[in-house]
């Protein structure tokens, strides 16, 4: 543990039998991970970028992970549905940052509670080919990104020290 940035780099060859087609395939994938604590609390984001180089079926392409239901989860979008977007090259960006009680604190009977503010900031983009449709129909349930999707949201935690409330837009 440290709070220096993580690089992660994937580079992924395959092939790919479908039927009478078979094909090849590149995935090229970067993500730079960081956390770090500043004097007013503490900030941290994921950068993801990646490129499918071939024509590939859709289960092969980047599915931008929306709610799959359950608990909050940092790296997915709260509004999204799952599955919602698919992409062959795509860039997505997640950031939060937590206060130390920035506000909270000079409120006298709340600064007993030891709330902690928070807001979170995120966003994807991606671009996909006609031509992977050619191959299997991609899901009516997936589509394509016609602009950018992003999300900001803004909450309380600390709540009984393991509860979270936030407010997504």
């Amino acid at each position: 543990k440290n709070n220096k940035p993580v690089v992660y780099s994937i580079i992924e060859a395959g092939e790919f039998h479908l039927s009478n087609t078979k094909g090849r395939y590149l995935k090229l994938m970067g993500e730079i991970e960081q956390n770090g604590r500043f004097p007013l609390g503490e900030w941290k984001y994921l950068l993801q970028a990646g490129k499918t180089v071939g024509d590939v079926p859709y289960p092969l392409l980047k599915f931008i992970h929306g709610k799959g239901g359950g608990a909050h989860g940092f790296y997915e979008f709260s509004l999204m549905n799952n599955r919602e977007y698919i992409a062959d090259a795509y860039g997505a960006l997640f950031t939060e940052v937590k206060t130390n009680g920035l506000i909270f604190n000079y409120i006298p009977l709340v600064k007993r509670l030891n709330l902690r503010e928070m807001a979170s900031f995120k966003i994807a983009y991606g671009t996909l080919k006609n031509s992977h449709s050619q191959l299997i129909d991609i899901p009516t349930s997936s589509s394509r990104f016609s602009k950018p999707y992003s999300e900001v949201s803004v909450g309380i935690c600390n709540l009984l020290s393991i509860f979270a409330i936030d407010s997504t837009w």
